[in-house]
């Protein structure tokens, strides 16, 4: 077993191998980048077959923030009136991550999916 990660070294040698897995790094560069990720997650959200169930509102709220935060960075337009339910939600929850970097918004995106797949997946 080569490897100077000890990270990996230990996941690799200490873990799989006995099991019989080989070839396997945990820091290979066919990991997927965090946008490939974020982009994979999109196109499972889209997809019609990927549909949740029971999923609440503030629960859409987190995806849609970091939606938002990733593609179009800080939020720039002006608070809405509280009478406007939606739009004012939607706004103060975009809000919430305000300063917050694309890849850390990207990462928590499909951090939630993942979390909501878990969850709300029809049986």
């Amino acid at each position: 077993c080569t490897g100077t990660n000890s990270i990996c070294f230990l996941l690799h040698c200490r873990l799989l191998q006995p099991l019989g897995v080989s070839e396997v790094c945990c820091f290979s560069s066919s990991m997927a980048s965090v946008e490939d990720q974020f982009d994979t997650a999109l196109e499972e959200v889209s997809d019609e077959t990927n549909k949740l169930e029971g999923v609440p509102d503030s629960r859409k709220l987190i995806l849609y923030k970091y939606f938002k935060q990733a593609k179009e960075g800080d939020i720039s337009t002006e608070q809405p009136w509280k009478i406007q339910i939606e739009k004012r939600l939607k706004w103060d929850a975009w809000d919430s991550v305000r300063g917050m970097s694309t890849e850390d918004a990207m990462k928590g995106y499909v951090e939630e999916w993942e979390k909501q797949k878990q969850e709300f997946s029809p049986s």
